[in-house]
């Protein structure tokens, strides 16, 4: 049997759960180029009652790829495996008597593979006799949803300002618009002939439009609804005695909430992201001590799986919500609370 996962964390979780559990058969992870290379040198005897465990990248890569080649498979199990690699992992489904994907994503995804089971939020919640997360909610301010509607209408009337990353519901909240907002006005002063962007009207009347969106973004940020909220939320918690962990979507916000959290005097331990070397994230989660607070990227969300307990995590943006519930929903001593809009529907 063979598992491939999409993050190492993941493989480890599986690694765990199965020696725990393991009496007929033996665990390997192949997450070394020594353990890939003792793999080939096993005879098929050996083989046959072995789950190998591994990451995408390493079965497509190195000697684990000439590993798991040489080998067929009574089972394959893909778990959050993105449609997109799957073609990069057809020489090892192929050797595969069965294949079954584990995915959080629509039918509409995987449309050639007939659905065997299918488990909605309610399901998992019913079996575990506990909600998965709960939701505190905010009013936006006036004056919040007027810039908001703005900015919207700035968009909309030039849509060739637009970037891939530049999405609405990505731009949720004040920060987010802060941070867009200074984008399109460097894209729109730098000289005509170095941009791609050719604009329909002129530059000064845009970009006197953009600063005036700026500057009232940084009056309104002082008295920034989710701020706030999340302010009460971590203070709250950690007061109480619970490591605390805020997930944000983007660079920007993460230093937005931390330095905010720190003018309040509830420094930060650190800041973790996808740029952060794997061991010092690992590190700087398992050490999290009660009281203190941790504001990462939901990038780096599956390795939270490690964070001591009890422990609660505040997601700033509700859109992180379906990827920390598939790497950490239901795990002992840990709360998951979404920050969301009076109005607005959860996104799972």
């Amino acid at each position: 049997m063979l598992v491939l996962t999409t993050h190492s964390v993941l493989a480890e979780q599986w690694r765990e759960r199965l020696v725990d559990r393991a009496e007929a058969f033996s665990v390997t992870l192949l997450e070394t180029s020594e353990a890939a290379l003792a793999l080939l040198n096993e005879a098929e005897e050996q083989s046959r009652n072995q789950v190998l465990l591994s990451t995408t990248s390493k079965a497509v890569t190195g000697l684990s790829r000439r590993a798991l080649a040489e080998l067929d498979y009574d089972l394959v199990v893909l778990d959050e495996v993105r449609p997109l690699v799957m073609d990069r992992l057809r020489r090892l489904i192929d050797r595969a008597g069965r294949v079954v994907a584990l995915t959080a994503f629509t039918g509409d995804s995987l449309p050639e593979w007939p659905l065997l089971a299918d488990y909605s939020l309610s399901d998992v919640e019913a079996a575990m006799g506990r909600p998965l997360y709960s939701v505190t909610r905010y009013a936006s301010t006036d004056a919040e949803s007027v810039l908001q509607r703005e900015a919207d209408q700035l968009r909309s009337d030039y849509p060739e300002l637009a970037s891939p990353r530049d999405e609405r519901a990505d731009i949720d909240n004040l920060a987010a618009l802060y941070s867009t907002l200074l984008g399109l006005a460097a894209n729109v002063e730098r000289p005509p002939e170095t941009t791609a962007v050719k604009l329909r009207s002129g530059r000064a009347d845009l970009l006197a439009r953009i600063w005036n969106l700026v500057d009232r973004v940084e009056i309104a940020s002082a008295g920034d609804s989710r701020l706030r909220t999340l302010e009460r939320v971590v203070v709250a918690e950690s007061t109480a005695g619970f490591r605390c962990v805020v997930v944000a979507l983007r660079v920007s916000d993460i230093s937005y909430v931390s330095s905010s959290l720190a003018d309040l005097g509830y420094q930060p331990v650190a800041l973790v992201s996808s740029a952060t070397e794997p061991s010092q994230r690992k590190a700087v989660i398992s050490s999290l001590e009660p009281g203190q607070i941790l504001v990462c990227g939901s990038s780096v969300t599956a390795e939270l799986a490690d964070v001591p307990t009890p422990c609660t995590v505040v997601l700033w943006s509700p859109r992180a919500l379906t990827e920390v519930l598939d790497r950490i929903g239901g795990l002992d001593g840990v709360r998951i609370r979404v920050l969301m809009e009076e109005g607005s529907a959860p996104p799972v």
